[in-house]
Order: C-alpha cells, then sequence, then structure tokens
C-alpha cells in the first residue's frame, strides 16, 4: 500500500480485512472511489452493479466508482 500511495499521490486508498462465514454476506453498498477485493480464501458470488459474478480464491474483482456491490 505503501508503493502505491508514492507511485499515485492523488489517489486515496485504504487496506481492510474481512471474514464471511459460509453462507454469509457483506452489506450491499458503494463508494467515490475505486475498489478492489483480493479474495484470499474460499469462493461464492459478488453482486457488480445489476451482475452476479463468481468468485474463487486469488480473484480480484475491481468495482467502478458509485456502483453497488
Amino acid at each position: 500500500l505503501a508503493a502505491y500511495a508514492k507511485a499515485y499521490p492523488d489517489h486515496a486508498a485504504e487496506l481492510r480485512y474481512f471474514e464471511i462465514a459460509p453462507g454469509g454476506y457483506s452489506t450491499l453498498e458503494r463508494h467515490q472511489h475505486t475498489h478492489a477485493v483480493l479474495i484470499l480464501r474460499g469462493r461464492g458470488t459478488v453482486r457488480i452493479g445489476g451482475q452476479l459474478h463468481a468468485i474463487d480464491e486469488r480473484d480480484l474483482v475491481t468495482i467502478d466508482p458509485l456502483t453497488w456491490h
């Protein structure tokens, strides 16, 4: 994250960690910034806008600003 901040000083970024139990889910939300989610373990489904996408370990999901996910 520090290298990213040096390379792109005008971009705001933050790093967060989540664990979601089997059968669980996160809240539906949207942000002013580009959003990225790296799947470390497990698999599931992600909603991006009005579409559902299968996700698996080591997938990187990127979401444009103001897109519901």
